[in-house]
């Protein structure tokens, strides 16, 4: 049986960057993402927008800008971004 992932933490002996992030296994199964104060940037946007049961990122204290968040917000509206550009 397939293990069950509805969040997830990521922590590792390095930084989680936009190259590392790709690379972890059984992301596609996650609701919840956290992956606040990791390397990320805007390139990870494609990535992130491929999970197909992804609902809730937490990208905040990260380097994803404003125009990386619109880009998550446009292309998949029923996502929850969590961000310190959006407004509580």
């Amino acid at each position: 049986m397939a293990a069950r992932f509805r969040k997830v933490k990521l922590m590792t002996n390095g930084p989680i960057t936009d190259e590392r992030l790709s690379s972890v296994w059984a992301l596609d199964r996650c609701v919840g993402l956290d992956l606040s104060e990791t390397q990320i940037t805007d390139a990870s946007a494609p990535f992130l927008l491929s999970l197909p049961k992804l609902e809730r990122p937490d990208i905040s204290k990260t380097n994803i800008t404003p125009v990386g968040v619109a880009e998550l917000q446009s292309s998949r509206p029923e996502l929850h971004v969590f961000h310190e550009s959006i407004p509580k």
